[in-house]
């Protein structure tokens, strides 16, 4: 597991390095310059399954926006949000970084944990993993214009246990301003 999550952080790092050269002024250039002060950087929106089981509110905050060879720019990610669920006093609360890569076609790379608490004497028939805390990756696509407006996102969530890896995929919709 952890040299999957580094694999995963290294290959981040290796795609988002700028390259420096030197440019002829004379020389065309294809790279859209991109106004950082008019890129979103807040969303909301509502999971369903994805990172909690469950329906989730979540809320994401680029912290960092750069240039990158793959695309015009890519950002840092820290996201929030919390589960509601229809099993007793169970109240999932993620909490992810994130990478993403592309305009408004984006690809999402992410690792973080989830709190799950859930009474450890539940069980109607369902096995559910009692750990207080779950780590999670997410990778997924990601709709969202630069400055704003309509989200939407899919993406496969495994989540990993103290003895188990768990698949689940997810779909969003939301608000970015």
């Amino acid at each position: 597991m952890r040299k999957f999550i580094n694999l995963v952080l290294i290959i981040s790092l290796c795609l988002t390095q700028e390259l420096l050269s030197q440019q002829d002024t004379n020389s065309k250039s294809n790279i859209e310059i991109i106004n950082i002060d008019s890129i979103a950087r807040n969303a909301w929106y509502i999971e369903i399954m994805g990172n909690t089981w469950s329906l989730s509110f979540n809320y994401d905050r680029s912290i960092f926006i750069f240039p990158t060879i793959i695309s015009n720019y890519s950002s840092i990610i820290l996201r929030i949000g919390i589960g509601i669920n229809l099993l007793p006093s169970h109240i999932p609360i993620p909490l992810m970084l994130l990478t993403d890569f592309g305009k408004i076609h984006k690809v999402e790379l992410g690792v973080g944990l989830f709190y799950d608490y859930l009474e450890s004497d539940w069980n109607e028939g369902f096995t559910y993993p009692h750990d207080k805390i779950k780590w999670m990756l997410n990778i997924g696509y990601r709709y969202q214009k630069p400055e704003g407006g309509f989200v939407c996102r899919t993406g496969f969530t495994p989540f990993f246990t103290s003895n188990k890896m768990y698949w689940l995929w997810g779909l969003s919709f939301g608000y970015a301003w």
